[in-house]
């Protein structure tokens, strides 16, 4: 059904971001500065594209995101990494709940928007979050 995001898709998502971020070769937050702005397409998956941005965030700083775009169905996982506030976010949405994740909101097909912070900027956390996701 078109805008429903299952947990199958997520985990076909982390995984393919963990993928994504191996054949880039993203190990640090550094690593992200040169593709920002980049949008980069799934091999094997029409209509999904990763894109990496740069955002203004809390206190006047910015953020980089990586956002896995799903043509139809919107954003299912997010990562925000802030260097000067030192915190790595991730934002996912399903049609079920997450545990160890605050849902912020519901959208308009029943997905739940829920998030979950890490302390530390750190694509290494981050793998290992999407490496959970990719087998729960």
């Amino acid at each position: 059904m078109a805008g429903i995001i299952t947990r199958e898709d997520i985990k076909i998502v982390a995984k393919n971001i963990l993928d994504f971020l191996e054949r880039e070769k993203i190990k640090y937050y550094g690593d992200l500065e040169g593709k920002v702005g980049d949008v980069f397409f799934i091999e094997n998956n029409i209509g999904h594209s990763i894109t990496l941005e740069e955002h203004p965030s809390e206190l006047e700083t910015l953020e980089y995101s990586i956002s896995y775009i799903i043509n139809g169905k919107g954003i299912p996982i997010e990562a925000r990494l802030n260097n000067s506030i030192n915190y790595t976010r991730l934002i996912i949405k399903g049609n079920f709940k997450l545990g160890g994740y605050s849902v912020m909101i519901r959208d308009t097909f029943g997905n739940l928007i829920q998030g979950k912070i890490f302390r530390g900027c750190s694509v290494h956390r981050l793998k290992q979050e999407l490496e959970v996701l990719a087998v729960k």
